[in-house]
């Protein structure tokens, strides 16, 4: 009889031992599934990273902000390339929808005419003279856009008095006009100066050169009354 609760004894610690070892193997067992699912989702993370960073800039597609191949108004160094600004080389600058060297056009000066009696004339010799042509613009009383060629002076009036502008000299991105009272000034392209023309302290009208056309020679302004 005592043999029997002995052993009786004996099995029920085996099987309690047992289920001590199952429930440690289960929880390991479940520590590693879930260890092994963080590892997956990990290098999941990982190869969508390094996917995202092969991706060519030219696959990104951004809003467009311009189309064809205009040039930039703001910048006269950028072009519209697939609806975005891109930059011509650094030596070049945007003009009709091209990247292209500037090159400088001047206003030919016209020759010396001859003295009097014993007068000598000069010994350099004469540039061609380029005939200057004169546009009236009438009264300003806002803004006027004007379209002005290479040695065209345009007259206008404001109040009732009269001004003018010349373009002297032009390249892709600057212009150097003339005012009436013979001051000249260098504008680039989106800039707006401020203009004195009859030297009274107070400012009488803005220019801002808007567009330049190298090929035609020819350059647009907005001339503003103030």
């Amino acid at each position: 009889m005592g043999q029997k609760i002995v052993l009786s004894s004996i099995l029920a610690i085996l099987v309690i031992f047992g289920i001590f070892i199952g429930s440690l193997i289960f929880l390991q067992q479940k520590q590693l599934s879930a260890l092994a699912v963080l590892e997956t989702q990990q290098e999941q993370a990982q190869g969508e990273s390094e996917k995202a960073a092969k991706v060519s800039p030219l696959q990104i597609k951004n809003p467009a902000v311009c189309s064809g191949t205009q040039c930039n108004p703001k910048n006269s160094q950028q072009i519209c390339i697939n609806g975005q600004w891109a930059s011509c080389p650094s030596d070049q600058v945007c003009n009709l929808g091209n990247c292209v060297t500037p090159k400088t056009i001047f206003l030919a000066a016209g020759s010396g005419g001859g003295g009097g009696g014993g007068g000598s004339s000069s010994s350099s010799p004469a540039s061609p003279e380029t005939p200057e042509t004169t546009t009236s613009l009438g009264e300003i009383t806002g803004g006027m856009p004007e379209e002005i060629s290479l040695g065209e002076k345009a007259l206008f009036t404001i109040n009732s008095t009269e001004h003018s502008v010349k373009l002297q000299q032009l390249t892709e991105t600057t212009t150097i006009v003339q005012v009436k009272n013979g001051d000249s000034f260098t504008i680039s392209l989106g800039e707006e100066k401020l203009m004195d023309d009859d030297n009274n302290g107070q400012n009488d009208f803005s220019i801002q050169l808007r567009s330049i056309n190298i090929i035609l020679n020819k350059a647009k302004f907005i001339i503003t009354q103030l």
